[in-house]
């Protein structure tokens, strides 16, 4: 299945943004940043940077984290190319961007938390409310 979608959309201002996904277990991105991973990445190289896509990825893509975060910036299409990780036959779009490039030009806002989904599924409330939808 192929899974591209637009990386540019209309913001609330009427301003031209780049829209990205990220999953993680951090909550705390929209008030602190990103940090940089480093890894091999199943190269010989060594790479730091927040991994980002134009669709939303799972387990399946090698996502991973309760959390989906959807990230918008201003960064043009040539800015976020120079990250890009090109692989033949992979239906989405992936970039490694440095934090330090991402953080002062982005607003994250959580679109997916799996932790409110396995606490209904397991019965819990919320302040006494009931179980939350």
């Amino acid at each position: 299945m192929v899974r591209f979608a637009a990386l540019r959309s209309l913001g609330a201002n009427g301003e031209t943004v780049m829209i990205l996904y990220r999953r993680t277990n951090s909550e705390n991105i929209s008030q602190e940043g990103f940090r940089d991973g480093t890894g091999n990445y199943l190269t010989m190289n060594t790479y730091s940077g927040v991994w980002l896509s134009n669709v939303p990825l799972d387990e399946n893509d090698g996502a991973v984290g309760d959390i989906l975060l959807e990230v918008t910036t201003d960064m043009t299409e040539s800015e976020i190319a120079q990250y890009e990780w090109i692989e033949k036959a992979k239906g989405y779009r992936e970039f490694l961007v440095p934090a330090a490039e991402i953080n002062s030009r982005m607003k994250a806002r959580i679109i997916e938390d799996r932790r409110i989904i396995q606490d209904v599924m397991k019965g819990k409330t919320i302040a006494g409310n009931g179980p939350h939808v």
